[in-house]
């Protein structure tokens, strides 16, 4: 319903299990994907897997930012 408020930036495509990671700057495995707070979803399943994320610093617990 709100799909016209998302950038087609917060859409990172996973290539086998990798995907660039805005914040490090690099290709990443999608399995620290998982743990990080940035991450809104990861959709791996259909013809075209995804994860998107928050692109504004988060808070992480002890009241720092990543």
């Amino acid at each position: 319903m709100f799909n016209f408020l998302r950038t087609p930036t917060d859409r990172l495509i996973i290539d086998n299990g990798r995907v660039f990671c805005p914040i490090r700057h690099q290709d990443t495995d999608i399995d620290l994907c998982a743990g990080c707070p940035r991450v809104r979803q990861i959709e791996d399943s259909g013809s075209l897997p995804f994860v998107r994320c928050r692109l504004e610093p988060a808070m992480v617990p002890g009241g720092f930012y990543v």
